[in-house]
């Protein structure tokens, strides 16, 4: 575990809570994604995050488990939009100015994606005839 980035997650944390207001439910779940991002790049320093890390991370979440099943087009774009929100602020933040401006567009999730879990989902609505016997 790198301490620095508890340290800096942390902070985020507070940030999301108190700064912007988010409910707390919703902060876990961006602090989850962060969580995953840092596993799955070794706990690397964020201020030493390469193009080919953020690709490896984004190949693995839209990658198939051992089971086979793989995330949802909406819980993988939450996830490139939680990391990236994050990677945003932490470049403002006093020892990260320096991660490159251009490094948080390669979170963006894949525009297939965004199409996938923005899709508006068809409802099931009874017929008319199903309602009269219910109601009739």
């Amino acid at each position: 575990m790198n301490d620095a980035n508890a340290f800096v997650i942390y902070r985020y944390q507070v940030y999301l809570l108190e700064g912007k207001g988010r409910d707390e439910k919703t902060v876990d779940a961006a602090l989850h994604h962060i969580w995953r991002f840092c596993e799955l790049t070794g706990d690397v320093d964020f201020r030493c995050v390469n193009i080919e890390q953020i690709v490896q991370y984004k190949t693995s979440l839209q990658a198939s488990d051992n089971s086979g099943k793989t995330l949802s087009a909406s819980t993988i774009v939450h996830a490139f939009s939680s990391v990236c929100g994050f990677f945003r602020w932490l470049r403002k933040q006093v020892g990260y100015d320096k991660i490159p401006e251009d490094l948080v567009d390669y979170f963006s999730a894949p525009r297939h994606l965004i199409q996938i879990a923005n899709a508006p989902v068809e409802k099931a609505y009874p017929t008319h005839e199903e309602v009269v016997t219910v109601v009739g």
